[in-house]
């Protein structure tokens, strides 16, 4: 577990409307809020639902610690893919009259905007 350290929290749209999850930035957990108090707010792993156990608390002034360990290594990739599939199932919506599904697919592996290894693991994110 980390120490106490100040910092700042990344607020990303998660899969379902209205839902967030939360990073540092640095390509290690990311976070649900489990609930909030007057001084704290308590996240929960974003891998909770699948075993993982990993807690973490953030308290007033920005200081920032895990309080349980988790149980699979960092995930640099996470919210990179998240990412990738977020913007293909948005072009999916927008455009799904003008292009079919197997179009955009295509067209998101071809996009040199994400890692070649976003890229080729682009079947995974719609399973």
């Amino acid at each position: 577990m980390d120490a106490v350290r100040g910092v700042r929290l990344i607020c990303e749209n998660g899969f379902k409307p209205g839902s967030h999850f939360y990073h540092l930035g640095d390509g290690q957990f990311a976070y649900h809020v489990s609930f909030e108090t007057w001084s704290s707010i308590y996240f929960k792993c974003v891998m909770y639902e699948r075993g993982c156990r990993g807690r973490a608390i953030l308290k007033q002034g920005g200081r920032f610690s895990e309080t349980k360990g988790h149980n699979h290594p960092p995930d640099p990739d996470f919210v990179g893919e998240r990412h990738f599939r977020e913007n293909v199932l948005e072009e999916i919506e927008n455009n799904v009259r003008f292009a079919g599904y197997q179009d955009i697919l295509d067209q998101f592996r071809s996009d040199q905007r994400y890692a070649l290894w976003h890229r080729s693991r682009f079947e995974k994110f719609f399973k």
